[in-house]
């Protein structure tokens, strides 16, 4: 009886140290990829900040109709803005019988608040609907595909508020052209900036 009890205390024996092998086995398998796992997620102050510069739209105010114009002749080019940056707008030239026109959309990206009363943005599409250089015949009237002109070679934008103070800004010499009004402290109204083009697009209404 005694020998039989020691054979199946040795038998339990080796087979309790048969588990506790594999169990150590699978835990150094395991170890790697959970820690990998905790390495790759984002800490949480990480995805807030990602997920708030995702979200950064324009003021309430929007959508609204920009126009950049100087004034003078029968040109303008009129874009409606909405929060999200997405754009849709015309270009018009009309002379004697003939008009040089484009119609297009667009999107404006990675879209930030530098102050109080500044946005900056960049122009991530540009889509016009007619191939630049393209005529054809409407009405008696001669049209030419042209470029969104006051967009055209631009890359960096800035959008202004109504608060944003007119000594800081370098482009209200499109301002007269548009408004036709004495130049104010404050800007009034909401405007874009062409950085590249020093061109000013600015909203009819505030």
């Amino acid at each position: 009886m005694r020998k039989g009890r020691k054979k199946n205390k040795a038998y339990l024996t080796i087979q309790s140290i048969a588990i506790a092998i594999s169990l150590l086995a699978g835990c150094s398998k395991a170890g790697p990829q959970e820690t990998q796992l905790q390495e790759s997620q984002p800490s949480p102050e990480a995805a807030a900040t990602r997920t708030e510069e995702e979200t950064v739209q324009l003021p309430e105010a929007l959508p609204l109709e920009f126009v950049f114009s100087s004034g003078v002749g029968a040109w303008r080019t009129s874009l409606t803005l909405e929060r999200n940056g997405s754009f849709k707008g015309r270009y018009e030239d009309a002379d004697i019988g003939a008009i040089s026109f484009c119609e297009f959309s667009g999107q404006f990206k990675d879209i930030k608040q530098v102050n109080p009363y500044t946005y900056s943005m960049t122009l991530g599409k540009l889509k016009v609907k007619d191939k630049v250089g393209k005529t054809w015949k409407k009405n008696g009237v001669l049209y030419t595909a042209a470029e969104a002109y006051g967009l055209e070679k631009g890359k960096k934008f800035l959008f202004y508020t109504p608060e944003a103070p007119t000594k800081k800004l370098e482009f209200l010499s499109w301002y007269w052209g548009t408004m036709a009004k004495k130049l104010p402290k404050k800007l009034s109204c909401y405007a874009i900036y062409n950085k590249k083009m020093e061109y000013g697009f600015f909203s009819e209404n505030s």
